[in-house]
């Protein structure tokens, strides 16, 4: 998470990622590559070798899905294969068995195809994502994963209990914001420049808040180093 986030959260855009999916869809792709390409992915997964990380995943997926009253946690994972190109049965029975993929062929410079891919990926992820899919000609397979997360706080917002105060923008403006608000005793971690403390959830652990030090900007934590220390833990006081 940490070597990823540093590298795809540059701070040139305003933009959020699950590093928990691109694991998957990484770990997808080192099952069915070789060689060179295969090596780089262990090593930017962590991983040894290629059987050890499908099992992992598959164990990950089985921990992670939640389906209840109280909220979900899906994950989906797709190949779509042009017509016509092979691939390896195994790799095939892997992605299938182990990552719990959905396999699809078809003609993927079509129309129809595209508004297909399209429509699995906003279905997947409860209409939150609506991407538009641009086809090239000599694409032969299309890797795709998605999360979708919604949950509830162990401890419920109030609304009534809502303030309206200003919001710190990056250009210098402060527009009112409106701020879900309560008061609790919680700890809460003293990091290098940054104070951070955590909300549980009633299914999936909790969420993290981090409050750089007035001196630090957000992208100043946006190093490899200074999230590993984030993603880890601090001195609890």
């Amino acid at each position: 998470s940490a070597q990823t986030t540093a590298g795809l959260l540059t701070g040139q855009e305003n933009a959020c990622y699950s590093p928990a999916s691109l694991y998957f869809a990484l770990s997808l792709s080192a099952a069915g590559a070789a060689g060179n390409t295969e090596t780089q992915l262990l090593d930017l997964l962590g991983a040894s070798n290629v059987d050890t990380l499908t099992q992992n995943c598959g164990n990950l997926y089985r921990v992670l899905y939640t389906d209840n009253e109280v909220g979900k946690m899906q994950i989906a994972n797709a190949l779509w294969m042009e017509n016509g190109a092979e691939f390896a049965p195994a790799f095939l029975q892997t992605a299938s068995e182990d990552f719990y993929a959905s396999l699809y062929t078809a003609d993927l410079d079509a129309p129809a195809t595209v508004t297909a891919m399209e429509q699995w990926v906003a279905d997947h992820t409860g209409g939150k994502i609506q991407p538009t899919i641009e086809p090239t000609p000599d694409t032969i397979l299309y890797l795709m994963n998605t999360i979708y997360l919604t949950d509830q706080w162990t401890a419920l917002f109030d609304a009534d209990e809502n303030t309206v105060e200003p919001f710190h923008c990056a250009d210098g403006t402060t527009p009112d914001a409106t701020y879900m608000h309560r008061e609790t005793l919680s700890s809460f971690v003293r990091g290098d420049g940054y104070l951070a403390a955590g909300l549980s959830l009633k299914n999936q652990g909790s969420v993290t808040f981090v409050l750089p030090d007035a001196s630090v900007t957000p992208a100043d934590l946006l190093t490899s180093e200074r999230l590993s220390a984030i993603l880890s833990g601090g001195t609890e006081d």
